[in-house]
């Protein structure tokens, strides 16, 4: 490869998801949770811009929010390393890492950002990773990760990896972050002190496939939600507030704590954000954003 070359960059978008739907069953010998979900792509997204070097260096800066932790228990270098180690190389990378998703939010930065180095070292290195090799880098580095390498919106079976693609559609919404961060590990600890209720998620798929928010507002589900509540009290009333406000509906993504609300288009979400604003404290996160019907360049 030429050294002109090696100092091109590469840039990628790497979108946040929602889980319109999620059903998280029991835990399994491994530790993980059966589960069933759907995520789709959103609007609101970190960059991630890569550059080849020979040094051999796996390195990290970042902008933007805060990432927490480590460069080196970041999943962008834990993902540019894998793929390194798969290729047998010895090539490095400086990476530069825009945030704009909060961190510890379910809302999948991380995957998504594990996911984006993914394709962005196999450009920067001039090599290609085979689909079926990739699927298993994905799976070794979080159940998420192999979503983003795919469809904008999925159905997700087994821990998340094995994915149906859907027909997307947009949808206008209003995250609402309450600007902490709250662990998975501890909202999953929570979710096994219990029984849980459950839903199939067949009953959301058939309202996902027309093209309405009011359908879809009464079947959106998340049953660990239930339990992020429980660390965090204040999602109860900021879903609450949400739907006084004049969301369609109003629930957790993922482990949370940001609550996702569904609005008709983009002027009512835009209302939405404005009446929250008076209503949210000083740290919490407001985020207007349309699901994606298209995977960003």
């Amino acid at each position: 490869m030429r050294e002109g070359r090696e100092r091109e960059a590469v840039r990628v978008v790497s979108p946040a998801k929602i889980n319109w739907f999620l059903d998280v069953g029991s835990r399994r010998a491994d530790g993980y949770h059966e589960v069933q979900t759907v995520m789709q792509m959103v609007s609101v997204a970190d960059v991630i811009e890569c550059r080849a070097t020979d040094d051999g260096a796996i390195t990290l800066t970042t902008d933007g929010m805060p990432c927490g932790g480590s460069p080196d228990d970041n999943l962008v270098v834990r993902a540019a390393r894998a793929a390194r180690a798969h290729l047998r190389m010895k090539k490095g990378a400086r990476i530069k890492l825009t945030k704009r998703i909060p961190v510890a939010a379910g809302l999948g930065g991380g995957s998504s950002n594990a996911a984006a180095v993914l394709r962005a070292v196999q450009r920067v290195w001039c090599v290609h990773i085979a689909p079926e090799d990739l699927r298993v880098i994905a799976r070794a580095l979080g159940a998420d990760v192999a979503f983003f390498l795919g469809t904008p919106a999925a159905a997700c079976t087994g821990i998340g990896e094995l994915l149906s693609p859907l027909t997307p559609r947009c949808h206008w919404l209003v995250l609402w972050n309450p600007g902490m961060p709250l662990s998975t590990k501890a909202v999953y600890a929570a979710f096994d002190e219990r029984p849980r209720l459950h839903r199939d998620m067949a009953a959301f798929l058939g309202a996902y496939s027309g093209h309405g928010a009011g359908r879809m507002a009464d079947a959106v589900w998340n049953n660990l939600g239930l339990a992020a509540e429980e660390c965090l009290p204040r999602l109860r009333t900021m879903q609450e507030e949400a739907r006084a406000c004049g969301a369609r509906a109003a629930w957790i993504s993922g482990s949370g704590p940001t609550v996702a609300a569904l609005c008709d288009d983009e002027p009512h979400a835009s209302r939405l954000a404005a009446a929250l604003r008076g209503r949210a404290s000083g740290q919490d996160v407001l985020l207007v954003c349309h699901t994606l019907t298209e995977l960003p360049e």
